[in-house]
Formats: C-alpha cells, structure tokens, sequence
C-alpha cells in the first residue's frame, strides 16, 4: 500500500531529536513518489566531502563510489550549481537542467547511474550555503531506474506539498542536533576542569 501524505507529515514530526528515524523518512517519501532511491546528500562543491544524512535502497558501495569520486563528475549537480538551482524551497526535476540524451552521453550515467540503477532525478533543497546551523548545502534525492517513466509536474507537485512539513522537521531536527553537540562539549570541557575545595 502507497504511503499517504498525512502519515509522512506524522512520521517527520516525531523524527525530529531521533537520529536513527531520518532513513525511514526517505523510505517514506520514496513510496510516495514511486522512486526506487532516496538520499539526504550534502553537496558542498569542493570545500565538503560529499557525505550521505539518511538513505533508502542506496548501497554503501555506491555510496562510496559517490562520495569518493562520482560527485565531482555529476552532470546534474554541475549544472544545477553553475545555474543557481540549488535555492532553499527548489524542487528540480532533472530533465529539467540536463536533457536525457545529454545525461546519456555521459560516463557518470554509464558507469554509475546505471549501477545503481537510476535514470530519472528529482531534487529538493534542504539547506542553502549560508544557514544557522553552519552546514554545507544539503539536497534530498529521489531516483527512479532506466524503463520507468520519467518524474513530472504532478510529481513535483506532491513533494512540493509535503516540503514545508519536510523542511520544518528537518531544521528542528538539526536544530537539535546543534544543541546536542554543544552540551557534549560544554560536559567535555566541564570534565578536563580540575576541581578542588
């Protein structure tokens, strides 16, 4: 059965202050948008490694391979950058930036989109360059595989719907996470003090 909007609304909601809970998120949005791969990918260009949040049907291999090397060969990714896509509340569709015929002729497609398998992209900005939390821009990704029909307007459009709910949850969640490490620093600092009376 097809995840309905209102249970991912739920689900985001309690996800935040839960580490463990995003990669079921991405599972949940990709039921939704019938995708077979789904990521949180921050997409710092050249200053960040390109490091995976959450994932869903995405293997550590390909991870890997992405993080290490694929990333800077990405045709949607330089593209998006070079064009200023990547604003805080831009759902992209990929064929939008780079046509399939382009994205075809490429060894990024050849010799690891495939590998995956995906073909079709559909992308929403998380967090821009310049946030309050200091992060590199983060996208969340989802793929659909050669054979199946591209993402379209409608597509868009229910992702479009849920992302208030998705960015909302997501930035109390990293909000969260900010506090969190700076308790754990403040204790840290707290035990090296010397004590005495």
């Amino acid at each position: 059965m097809k995840t309905d909007a209102q249970s991912i609304i739920f689900s985001l909601y309690d996800a935040v202050g839960r580490e463990d809970a995003w990669s079921n998120i991405v599972k949940m949005l990709c039921e939704y948008l019938d995708a077979n791969i789904g990521f949180f990918v921050f997409i710092g260009q050249g200053q960040y490694e390109q490091d995976f949040y959450a994932t869903h049907n995405f293997s550590e291999t390909c991870a890997k391979e992405y993080s290490e090397y694929w990333w800077q060969h990405n045709i949607w990714l330089t593209t998006g950058t070079e064009k200023g896509l990547f604003v805080k509340g831009a759902i992209l569709i990929g064929t939008e930036h780079v046509s399939t015929a382009e994205l075809k002729r490429t060894a990024f497609y050849r010799d690891f989109l495939v590998t995956m398998p995906a073909e079709h992209l559909m992308t929403a900005t998380m967090l821009e360059s310049c946030n309050a939390f200091e992060t590199p821009p983060m996208t969340l990704n989802f793929f659909r595989p050669p054979g199946d029909a591209a993402f379209n307007q409608a597509d868009a459009d229910a992702l479009r719907l849920l992302y208030p709910h998705i960015q909302r949850a997501f930035s109390l969640h990293w909000e969260w996470r900010s506090m969190r490490e700076q308790l754990v620093t403040y204790h840290a600092s707290l035990d090296s003090m010397d004590f005495g009376v």
